[in-house]
C-alpha cells in the first residue's frame, strides 16, 4: 500500500508543480501565449501519469500477492502452533506416517 502512496505522491507532485507554474503565468503574463505553453506541457503530464500508472499496475501486483503470500503462511504457522500442531508436532506426525509398514 505503502508503494502505491508513493507513486500518487509523485504523479501529483509533477502536475500540481506544472498547473501551479500555469496559474502563476496565467495571473503575471495573461497577455501572452506562455499559459497556454503551460496548459499544453500540462496535458503531456497528466498523460505521462496515466502512462506511469498503467505501468506500474504488473510491479505493484507482484509485490502484492508476495506480501500476501508472506502474511498467509504466517497466519497458517499462528493457526497450526495455536492448535498445537506446530513444527514439532508435525514432524511427529510426519515420523509416524513413514514408519508405517508398506501395503502388500
Amino acid at each position: 500500500m505503502n508503494r502505491v502512496m508513493i507513486l500518487t505522491i509523485n504523479n501529483g507532485i509533477l502536475s500540481c508543480s506544472i498547473a501551479i507554474m500555469g496559474l502563476i503565468t496565467a495571473v503575471s503574463a495573461s497577455q501572452t501565449l506562455f499559459p497556454h505553453a503551460m496548459c499544453f506541457v500540462l496535458g503531456k503530464a497528466y498523460f505521462n501519469t496515466i502512462l506511469s500508472c498503467l505501468n506500474a499496475r504488473k510491479t505493484l501486483g507482484e509485490r502484492l500477492i508476495d506480501d500476501i503470500d508472506k502474511i498467509g503462511s504466517a497466519l497458517f504457522q499462528q493457526q497450526l502452533s495455536d492448535m498445537g500442531m506446530g513444527r514439532r508436532g508435525s514432524d511427529t506426525m510426519q515420523a509416524a506416517t513413514m514408519s508405517r509398514a508398506p501395503p502388500v
